[in-house]
């Protein structure tokens, strides 16, 4: 108890120091400097006046501008401490790393553009965290983020909306990935999930592979899809036509946002309010145009 109590005394008397000294100095040296001014002769008190002016001048401002820094120091480190109280304690031992492995990383070399590049690269990280804290997650496709597509169908308990471009999807929902997503959406029929999925053949899809998609409307239809299609034609006129967009129970978007040959290469996930509601009425404008899917019928030209 002692001990502490007497660090905590020390530490209040060092802040204590801290504030009395740009205070008092400058008192001491105007006092010092009218002492000047009654002792000397009367030719020279002017200018030792005007030069004591601005000697206590200067004194005082770079006194009041190192106190700033100093607060703004503290206030600084205050945030920071709580930011991290507000941390889980699971999270603990992720932010000792990070911050560690930055400490590290900042006092590991003096050259500029090493420099540059880590403040960079620590702006783009604060960035993307802070667009995952206002609801949008980005990242770039691989298990990860099947997973998290996996997940939000199996926490789906009312409706799955969505839009399929084929030119960026087809090979994707042949793939060992999609079937696993699509073996989701099937489980979620089965809870009595409503999923309508929209199906467009998107830019430079080649009329030879129809038929694989046909294929795959139709297999989806006989699972309980509500399954539409249309011509990517026929969508040009409304904003982005070709959006890739799966829209959970109205409260989170699920968004492909590149794609290569076929495949795609960076999704996004948004779950804020107006996010999902544009989502939902670009869906809308899209299957008013659309066409119910009959296997019966021949394909959409």
């Amino acid at each position: 108890m002692f001990p502490m109590a007497t660090t905590h005394n020390a530490g209040r008397a060092r802040r204590t120091g801290r504030m009395t000294l740009p205070v008092l100095l400058p008192v001491v040296l105007g006092i010092g400097f009218y002492l000047l001014g009654v002792v000397l002769p009367d030719p020279i008190q002017g200018q030792v006046a005007l030069g004591a002016i601005g000697v206590l001048v200067a004194v005082t401002i770079e006194l009041i501008l190192r106190l700033a820094r100093g607060e703004e120091h503290r206030d600084t480190i205050s945030e920071l401490i709580r930011s991290l109280d507000r941390l889980p304690p699971t999270a603990y031992p992720l932010a000792r790393r990070v911050l560690a492995a930055y400490a590290g990383a900042v006092v590991s070399t003096e050259n500029s553009i090493y420099q540059d590049a880590l403040r960079a690269h620590a702006q783009e990280s604060a960035i993307w965290l802070e667009r995952v804290s206002a609801g949008e997650l980005e990242l770039d496709v691989g298990t990860e983020s099947i997973e998290l597509l996996q997940d939000s169908v199996q926490n789906c308990k009312l409706s799955l909306r969505g839009i399929t471009i084929a030119s960026q999807d087809l090979d994707w929902w042949q793939s060992e990935g999609g079937r696993r997503y699509w073996e989701a959406n099937i489980e979620a029929i089965k809870r009595g999930v409503k999923i309508q999925r929209i199906f467009i053949d998107g830019a430079g899809f080649p009329e030879a592979r129809l038929p694989e998609l046909t294929d795959l409307m139709k297999e989806q239809k006989a699972a309980g899809v509500s399954v539409f299609s249309i011509r990517l034609g026929q969508v040009a006129p409304l904003d982005d036509p070709e959006r890739d967009i799966t829209i959970f129970d109205d409260q989170m978007v699920h968004e492909v946002t590149d794609s290569a040959t076929g495949v795609p290469t960076r999704v996004t996930f948004r779950r804020k309010r107006d996010a999902t509601r544009r989502a939902a009425t670009h869906f809308e404008r899209v299957l008013i145009r659309a066409k119910s899917y009959d296997p019966a019928s021949p394909p959409p030209t």
